[in-house]
């Protein structure tokens, strides 16, 4: 994975630092995520997620997150194509591992609450990157992938279980849909994300209310 891919990270977790002084609630969450796309590459991926949610209104919560997903899959590429490799004349299988990692921003409405479950609903914003390694089984060469970045609308609804058995541990289960416009890229490199992507994405994981 590239290092910009660090970078990233870093830049995530110092915005989280801005939610260091509490408002009224903040939730901790992480969890797990599998993913559903029409991407063949990144196909159906499947990762982590960490959350930070902030209420400044009964109501209403503010939600920064991070999710990391991955899918790897074995295939045979036209040569035709650009991204195949011919070894001794026979176009060999290539060992493709796609991953995305999501940094979302979200605001989030609670129109429902009973006993110890809200329901959230909300959208925002994303910031999508895409990479990929191919490598020939047989030769082991690899296809030149260009990292792809991509601004992504969300749109989200879920559960979320506010304490368990009075503990400051609770849970969620959200359900969210998200469109990945088209990106421009290098002509020289494969680039396997450069269309549209709609993704789909259902979480669960645990939460830590403080």
């Amino acid at each position: 994975m590239k290092n910009s891919y660090y970078r990233y990270m870093i830049v995530l977790f110092g915005l989280l630092a801005l939610f260091a002084t509490p408002i009224r609630a903040q939730h901790i969450g992480f969890g797990f995520a599998q993913g559903w796309t029409d991407n063949p590459d990144l196909d159906a991926p499947f990762g982590f997620n960490m959350s930070l949610s902030q209420s400044f209104h009964p109501k209403f919560d503010l939600s920064m997150g991070v999710t990391l997903m991955s899918h790897r899959r074995e295939y045979l590429e036209d040569p035709e194509g650009g991204a195949g490799f011919i070894e001794d004349g026979v176009v060999e299988h290539i060992d493709s591992r796609a991953q995305l990692t999501a940094i979302g921003f979200m605001l989030l409405y609670n129109p429902l609450d009973w006993y110890q479950f809200d329901i959230m609903v909300g959208g925002g914003l994303s910031f999508n990157i895409l990479d990929a390694q191919k490598v020939g089984v047989l030769t082991n060469q690899t296809v030149p992938v260009n990292e792809t970045t991509k601004l992504a609308l969300q749109l989200q609804g879920g559960l979320r279980w506010r304490t368990i058995m009075d503990s400051p541990f609770g849970a969620y289960l959200n359900y969210s849909l998200s469109y990945l416009g088209q990106s421009r890229f290098q002509e020289d490199m494969s680039n396997p994300f450069v269309d549209n992507l709609n993704l789909s994405q259902l979480q669960l994981g645990l939460l830590y209310t403080f």
